[in-house]
């Protein structure tokens, strides 16, 4: 079902045109979820870049504690605007956590 959430992130990255590199640090508390502590979770991705708004690339993600597995997402990205890009992808697990489902994955992220 659905439930409220708190996240934050703590996002680094850098450009080595045309190779991009990031990485997330995701700290999560779910309110349906009495007295449990933060979930930590952690993403890394690379971008290479064909032009100025097209690129492909690929993000690793997972959680600290190994309790979903970690997940491999290759996917399209681009620019629509400056400081507006859409990024989609087709996720699927790695391991053995029972989470090697298909999924669809879009983020849109605006940088200031």
């Amino acid at each position: 079902g659905l439930h409220d959430a708190f996240e934050g992130r703590f996002i680094v990255g850098r450009d080595f045109r045309p190779i991009s590199l990031v990485a997330n640090f995701i700290f999560q508390k779910n309110s349906d979820e009495e007295g449990r502590r933060f979930k930590f979770r952690y993403a890394v991705g690379v971008k290479n870049s064909f032009n100025e708004t097209i690129g492909m690339g690929v993000e690793l993600d997972g959680e600290t504690k190994h309790e979903t597995g970690v997940r491999l997402t290759p996917g399209i990205y681009t620019t629509l605007t400056k400081g507006l890009d859409l990024r989609v992808g087709v996720s699927f697990g790695l391991g053995d956590t029972g989470d090697e489902g298909l999924s669809l994955r879009g983020t849109l992220l605006y940088a200031f």
